[in-house]
């Protein structure tokens, strides 16, 4: 496996964060709508979920970082 294949592979699972990310999002609407919890219980479970989101940002942000450190690729900055 070469240099190429393994920054595919950085940006497969930079995919998957995302959608991690997408579905966690629709996890705190859900909750948000969900009329069986308490308030306080709601702040709770979406505070939890955003931490799960978080990780998965930077999870995204290292898989770029060594994406560009393999393909010596920069994002483009205007």
């Amino acid at each position: 496996m070469g240099i190429l294949e393994i920054s595919k592979l950085c940006e497969f699972n930079s995919k998957s964060e995302a959608q991690a990310i997408f579905d966690y999002t629709q996890m705190i609407i859900d909750i948000m709508n969900c009329e069986e919890l308490s308030d306080l219980d709601k702040n709770d479970l979406i505070e939890k979920v955003k931490e799960l989101t978080a990780d998965e940002l930077n999870h995204q942000n290292v898989l770029q970082e060594i994406y560009v450190s393999l393909t010596t690729i920069q994002p483009k900055i205007d």
